[in-house]
């Protein structure tokens, strides 16, 4: 396998861009995903591949120019196959046959017909044969040997790009998931005492080695790859659920950031007046002298209509109580106050309308 440099490319399209590059002999052995991880060309490295549909110039351009510089194939293409794997082969890299369609070995129908017949006489008759028994010595060799069979982990090629503190995270993470699939970052982050947010990623990583496929919102993660998650959690050591489909999540829910509920657009909240805006109505009305009123008595009738506010008060006063109250009220209108009541021991109690508009990232 040719020892590559990939340039580009993201988490999600790593995985596609490796399969591709294995079908033409070329193994992913570096990862320049950002301009941050550009450096050297590796020793070894056989070739450099930049993926044309998802790098910026500030890292493709360098990145080229230090291929060239070190005389090392350079490769540039996007991840779609149809148009990569002609490139590869321009470049010396052709698709590499599978081992089945070589050179025709003993059996195979091109190799038994370009025989005597007398040859394949003998080698039918042979396999026809019963074959003889074992020595017993062989026999107890075999069951006393205790040899344990390892399978590899099969892990996505993401994972190699990743610091030594997030390989340790996800070390970690990899077995919890593969015998829990439905596990998330929020259930996790207690049991491993860290914070959900420096999970995310690992767990990303663990659900695409084993085949899972999470859920969005509240739906359920789902083993999507079955032959896959079987085939690591042997590796693993842990034993696998049957199911495919894990179990629904209560629909996520907004927490508030002091601790109680959000308050909506619209909900009414009790609030003290800003201190300027009570003292300006405290000097208008102490400005009023204070004149005799006049109560008119009100016959009670089976529908009484609503009597003005002006019959309630007569003379002068009337008129600077009303432009009290009117500037009373144009403060209250300015500052979103619905209700004021002022009692006789000078008490002032104010309903004041709030609306909370909150903005979350999700």
């Amino acid at each position: 396998m040719t020892r590559t440099l990939l340039v580009g490319s993201n988490d999600r399209w790593l995985e596609q861009m490796a399969i591709i590059l294995e079908l033409h002999g070329m193994r992913v052995d570096w990862w320049w995903p950002t301009p941050s991880r550009l450096g050297d060309i590796p020793l070894g490295c056989e070739a450099v591949v930049v993926a044309t549909d998802n790098c910026s110039h500030k890292l493709s351009k360098p990145a080229m120019e230090r291929a060239r510089k070190a005389g090392v194939p350079l490769i540039c293409g996007p991840h779609r196959r149809s148009a990569l794997s002609p490139l590869l082969t321009k470049h010396g890299f052709p698709i590499s046959p599978p081992a089945l369609f070589g050179v025709p070995t003993l059996g195979t129908t091109s190799a038994l017909a370009s025989m005597p017949n007398g040859a394949v006489n003998a080698i039918l008759d042979t396999a026809i044969d019963p074959l003889p028994a074992p020595p017993v010595a062989i026999l107890e060799a075999i069951l006393a040997a205790t040899v344990p069979i390892t399978v590899p982990v099969k892990h996505v090629a993401a994972v190699a790009a990743l610091t030594t503190a997030a390989r340790s995270i996800y070390d970690r993470v990899l077995p919890l998931i593969a015998a829990n699939p439905w596990l998330t970052a929020a259930e996790l982050a207690p049991k491993m005492k860290m914070n959900s947010s420096v999970l995310l990623r690992p767990l990303r990583l663990a659900r695409g080695t084993l085949g899972v496929t999470p859920g969005v919102g509240a739906g359920a993660n789902r083993i999507t790859d079955r032959a896959r998650y079987e085939m690591n959690c042997i590796a693993l050591g842990v034993l696998s659920v049957t199911e495919d489909v894990g179990p629904t999540r209560p629909p996520y829910t907004a927490k508030a950031r002091n601790g109680g509920d959000r308050a909506q657009p619209g909900r009414t909240v009790k609030s003290v007046v800003p201190a300027a805006i009570g003292q300006a109505i405290v000097e208008r009305l102490a400005a009023l002298e204070p004149q005799p009123v006049t109560v008119v008595p009100v016959v009670v009738t089976p529908a009484p209509a609503p009597a003005p506010v002006t019959a309630l008060l007569q003379g002068e006063a009337a008129k600077d109580t009303l432009e009290a109250l009117r500037l009373l009220l144009e403060a209250m209108r300015a500052e979103g106050v619905e209700h004021v009541a002022i009692s006789d021991d000078g008490k002032v109690s104010v309903r004041r309308r709030v609306v909370i508009t909150s903005t979350l990232a999700l």
